[in-house]
């Protein structure tokens, strides 16, 4: 009989942990996650950017190209 009782007891004690750890472990996720989405927002739109600022430089140089031509001399020389 006392040792269903000490069986009961651990099987408590190790559920409650079990839960108090779960409980933390969602604390913690979301306190980190409040800190860090401003900080991946910010990177976001920095990136965004830059990619459009490249596909702007991309698109000058396409528009240099066909305008020199093949031969280096501009369409609307001569």
């Amino acid at each position: 009989m006392v040792l269903v009782a000490w069986l009961v007891l651990l099987i408590g004690v190790l559920l409650g942990a079990l839960a108090g750890a779960t409980v933390c472990f969602k604390v913690l996720r979301d306190e980190m996650l409040g800190r860090v989405r401003p900080q991946m927002d910010v990177m976001e739109l920095k990136v965004d950017n830059l990619r459009t600022e490249v596909g702007f430089l991309a698109d000058n140089q396409d528009a240099l190209r066909r305008e020199i031509g093949p031969g280096g001399a501009g369409l609307n020389a001569g």
